[in-house]
């Protein structure tokens, strides 16, 4: 296959939570990072592999009057980085003072700096419950059940062909003097498939477990009068039909520059993009891979 006019833009791939651990930068990071502490507070934990609607479930989330859910943290990944970037750089994310943030640095364990600083932001904003959204909180399940027993997972499922199709053209912006500008890149195929196929079946190993929750995009765009209801009582939330309204679910471009597009009226025009952004000499790739076996077990028809 020639795929010889296809530009990398470091399509992150990490394969194991070893891997994940791997980016603490110094063994006191680590070493907090693994520090125990359980919390008591049952927050909502949206993951799944990139592309596949995390972000506008974000949204959604966030407009409830119940819950709290901010731009992408990845809070609940190892912290690489000085601790004052990190400070300034979630104070902006998150819309609140740096002072608080500097405080928490000195408590026993990454998970409790976690757990108070988005507490304190519920506080603060007269919110009952926090949710976080990062893809990649796919990987480190085990880690966040370790501190937030009573956490619910909402495991966002999409079809495999359409995640692949919009991961070779992540990220889609960048941020160049505070505006939103495209950053044209087309990522190679071959990775973009392996980290569908890895990090659905990360989540799919937690089948079974009491707050596990499968949300598939195309139901959420199809049905989401249906779907979404349903939704907030598996969270054990009321439901609030505000959580559609595009006016509740603004985003800050600048601050979330991928998920922009999540507070525009639901539609259906992203489902099977596949269609026409795949050649069939790609579709044949995909196809020889184990990905043919999970769209099949997923249940999207080949």
């Amino acid at each position: 296959m020639n795929l010889s006019m296809d530009r990398p833009h470091g399509v992150r791939l990490f394969k194991s939570f070893q891997a994940i651990l791997d980016m603490c930068p110094d063994e006191q990071r680590k070493e907090w990072y693994l520090s125990p502490y359980t919390s008591t507070d049952a927050p909502v934990i949206i993951a799944g592999c990139g592309r596949s609607g995390t972000s506008l479930l974000r949204t959604m989330l966030n407009a409830h009057p119940s819950f709290f859910c901010g731009p992408e943290t990845a809070l609940m990944l190892p912290m690489v980085g000085e601790q004052e970037t990190i400070t300034r750089k979630l104070a902006w994310l998150l819309d609140i003072s740096e002072h608080p943030i500097r405080d928490l640095w000195t408590v026993p364990s990454q998970a409790m700096f976690v757990d108070v600083l988005f507490t304190t932001i519920c506080l603060s904003k007269s919110k009952l419950r926090w949710a976080e959204k990062t893809p990649k909180n796919v990987m480190v399940m085990e880690w966040i059940n370790r501190h937030w027993p009573n956490a619910y997972f909402i495991h966002m499922i999409r079809d495999g062909r359409d995640v692949i199709a919009s991961l070779r053209e992540h990220p889609k912006w960048k941020i160049v003097k505070g505006k939103r500008v495209p950053t044209n890149v087309r990522q190679p195929l071959k990775p973009c498939v392996e980290r569908w196929i890895l990090e659905t079946r990360e989540g799919l190993k937690w089948r079974g477990f009491p707050r596990y929750i499968e949300l598939y995009y195309e139901d959420l765009i199809k049905f989401p009068d249906i779907r979404l209801p349903t939704l907030f009582r598996q969270i054990n939330a009321p439901y609030d039909p505000r959580v559609l309204d595009p006016a509740n679910r603004a985003c800050d471009p600048v601050k979330d520059p991928q998920g922009a597009n999540a507070d525009q009226p639901l539609n259906t025009a992203s489902l099977g993009r596949w269609k026409k952004d795949l050649s069939d000499e790609e579709l044949a790739f995909i196809y020889s891979t184990p990905a043919l076996e999970l769209l099949t077990e997923l249940g999207y028809a080949i």
